[in-house]
């Protein structure tokens, strides 16, 4: 029961059925999910007297982002009951994750979300229009999009979809058989077209970075320096047959506005050490003789305009410890490094997209967090009462690590190198914030 709640939890975070089918609408599905995922979570701990419950980094890293999120705010009740629920889904799913299977079961059901979202997208295109896509589409001037509240727009439906294709790829061709391998392309080839077809510059981007980064992922180091050589030299070409590839972002109405959102942001992040507070940074322009509020369109810039920099750190101290923890997670089979490498991937496409659109507050941040966290307590169980169900922990390496200079200077335990590693990758993120404003 509480897999089947926590699993319900991703499905309605990504399919959002109250937004488009008929009798949900306005419907709070998530609310009577979360308190049966609870109660099931509390009762299954119990059966098993706290068996793999062991409090790992991520734990306590969402434990300081969330108080530090609550006790700057300037309504504390406003900010504990907006986090309260992201903290919830968190613990839910974490404690529901508690072994090797269905972790791997659960990125199924992920994949399975990501290529739902895409399915929708391309139905739209041929006349099977559920969500009211061909609206939305006729809006953005052709650019596909669907009738839900987090895809209603062209970039967020390709930033989502862009991360099934290396998913996809880990899930269902690496290492896998010819039937699964032919499964794939159909799937494969549908996600890539709900991209092309929402013409987002930014997810195609994103795109060219993943397929690389999954290319480099196990390769010898004259590999990755030949992927790395390609890549660079390729990009350019691939991306200029793309879709608006070509135009001018100077003379892009919504890139500069964006560009100024950035900039009264970026000001809002000097002026208060710990930002206005939890949701409260609003930023508007004035266009045509009107004050008009204009979104951010990126994770780091939110968060550092509502938290100021240690909200920043924080916030990117946990995306550096789910990569790096499962970077440096030694395993012993190809299950366990599917499963590795699906995460890393997720994690590495919520990392590039956070520069493209705004999610920072969403659910996604939270469940990427949890897998993470569940795969990286497998490993420090080790085989501690693996024989409880099969599958506990048989993938992993119980002795924790693959005996490289990066598994030595980073230990299981959030510590020293990565506090400074989080600390440079704030700073690295106000200087490129920078250099986009200097340039655009």
């Amino acid at each position: 029961m509480d897999f089947f709640a926590a699993s319900a939890i991703l499905v309605i975070y990504y399919i959002r059925p109250q937004d488009w089918v008929p009798g949900l609408a306005g419907a709070n599905l998530i609310q009577p999910v979360a308190m049966m995922a609870i109660i099931a979570v509390i009762l299954r701990r119990r059966s098993r007297s706290g068996v793999l419950s062991r409090r790992v980094p991520h734990d306590w890293l969402i434990l300081c982002y969330g108080c530090y999120i609550v006790f700057t705010a300037p309504d504390f009740s406003d900010a504990l009951l907006g986090f309260l629920p992201l903290a919830v889904f968190y613990w839910v799913t974490i404690e529901t994750l508690e072994n090797q299977r269905r972790i791997g079961i659960y990125l199924r059901l992920w994949l399975g979300m990501l290529l739902c979202v895409a399915g929708l997208g391309v139905m739209s295109l041929f006349g099977f229009d559920l969500t009211g896509a061909a609206e939305m589409t006729e809006r953005f001037k052709g650019r596909l999009a669907i009738g839900t509240w987090i895809h209603g727009n062209p970039n967020s439906l390709a930033h989502t979809v862009i991360v099934a294709i290396p998913t996809c790829y880990f899930l269902m061709v690496w290492r896998q058989g010819l039937v699964k391998r032919l499964q794939a392309l159909p799937l494969l080839l549908m996600a890539s077209y709900c991209v092309y077809c929402a013409q987002s510059r930014g997810a195609f981007v994103a795109g060219i970075i993943l397929v690389g980064f999954s290319l480099l992922i196990g390769r010898s180091m004259f590999l990755r320096g030949f992927v790395i050589v390609l890549l660079v030299t390729g990009a350019t070409a691939i991306l200029s047959t793309l879709p608006r590839m070509n135009e001018d972002l100077r003379s892009d109405e919504g890139v500069q506005g964006r560009v100024m959102a950035w900039e009264i942001a970026r000001t809002a992040s000097r002026r208060e050490t710990t930002g206005e507070g939890w949701k409260e940074f609003q930023a508007y322009i004035s266009y045509e003789g009107e004050a008009v509020r204009k979104a951010t369109h990126s994770c780091y810039v939110r968060v550092a305009a509502d938290l100021g920099y240690p909200g920043l750190f924080l916030y990117l101290s946990l995306l550096w410890f789910c990569f790096r923890s499962m970077a440096f997670l030694a395993v012993k089979d190809h299950e366990a490094e599917r499963i590795r490498r699906t995460i890393m991937v997720l994690t590495v496409g919520y990392i590039i997209s956070g520069w493209m659109i705004d999610r920072a507050y969403y659910v996604e941040y939270f469940l990427i967090a949890a897998v993470s966290g569940a795969m990286h307590r497998l490993r420090q169980n080790g085989n501690v009462k693996a024989n409880l169900e099969t599958g506990y922990t048989a993938g992993l390496d119980d002795l924790g690590g693959r005996g490289s200079f990066g598994d030595r200077l980073f230990r299981r335990s959030f510590g020293l190198a990565d506090g400074v590693v989080s600390l440079a990758l704030t700073y690295a993120t106000l200087l490129l914030w920078d250099y986009i404003l200097l340039t655009l």
